[in-house]
């Protein structure tokens, strides 16, 4: 503990954005639930995070990188070492040239969409109402309306765990559905360049609003969750083999699987993530005791 008081007073002296110590995660995630957080860091820019990691290899804190806090569970004990939020900081799009756009891994989404709309660039609209930054969408391959991200993505910027920032190209990161090869690294995204190209504003504006009211017709979005928990098995949709198992509707403390879509998990308002883990390892079996398929989840357990 002492050590991370000293590393705390330090950081703050070394960055520019938020820094707090045993930050409850129920604050900075989606789901709403979690144990605290014994550093977060809300970065201004890249620097923030760079100065950051040094100072946590020095006092060898293991070091959390979330985006929004979408398509996470953090444990009830919370998360030790240093964790990095790049949403509510490390954010901005710019331009760069005829038909791309770099865009800082805090930005989210929606804010993305809206700069797109405003200078009348097409081609990202299909990711609206995701709940997600840059960055997390796109180490997870994010996608809806049958595109991903990973297919515009045109290069990303990353600081490497030897903390030199590299750029990769699209070849370099193998996508694949809900995800990518920086999953499971100690590579940190700080930007990302996006393939756009002109448009009329009229038209994307109005093709955006149409995901965004299907997403709102099918999911559970007024309740919080983390967005899909299972990913969608090889010719089927999980949503539809949890409620032919029988999972839509069921309960355990304070969460429920969602009667709108069965794949999605929400917080009634006093779930633990241990009510949500039980959950998912109960429709988990339930789907694989009716159809010998075994539910690999989405989302990404964290603590």
């Amino acid at each position: 503990m002492r050590n991370n008081t000293l590393a705390v007073k330090e950081l703050r002296s070394m960055v520019r954005g938020q820094v707090m110590c045993n930050a409850p995660m129920v604050q900075y995630t989606t789901w709403r639930v979690g144990g605290p957080a014994d550093i977060l860091l809300i970065p201004y820019d890249a620097e923030d995070v760079f100065n950051a990691c040094q100072l946590a290899r020095r006092y060898d804190l293991p070091i959390t990188v979330i985006g929004n806090g979408s398509n996470i569970l953090v444990k009830d004990a919370g998360i030790r070492g240093l964790t990095i939020r790049t949403a509510g900081g490390l954010t901005g799009v710019e331009a760069i040239g005829e038909g791309k756009v770099r865009v800082n891994a805090g930005t989210m989404v929606g804010s993305l969409i809206g700069y797109c709309i405003r200078h009348s660039l097409a081609g990202l609209e299909f990711l609206a109402g995701i709940p997600a930054t840059i960055g997390g969408a796109t180490i997870m391959n994010a996608g809806a309306m049958g595109q991903c991200i990973g297919e515009i993505l045109r290069a990303v910027e990353v600081l490497d765990p030897d903390m030199v920032v590299r750029q990769y190209q699209r070849k370099d990161l193998n996508f694949e559905y809900r995800r990518s090869s920086l999953m499971g690294t100690q590579k940190i995204v700080l930007a990302a360049e996006l393939g756009v190209k002109p448009g009329n504003r009229a038209h994307i504006t109005e093709r955006a609003r149409q995901n965004l009211v299907m997403r709102r017709k099918q999911q559970p979005l007024n309740s919080p969750s983390a967005g899909s928990v299972f990913i969608n098995p090889p010719g089927w949709a999980a949503g539809y083999l949890i409620e032919k198992a029988g999972g839509k509707g069921l309960t355990r403390g304070g969460a429920s699987v969602s009667t709108k879509h069965a794949n999605f998990i929400v917080n009634t308002g006093r779930a633990t993530a241990s009510d949500i883990l039980g959950l998912i390892d109960e429709v988990r079996a339930l789907v694989q005791k009716q159809f010998n398929i075994l539910l690999e989840t989405e989302i990404q357990i964290l603590g």
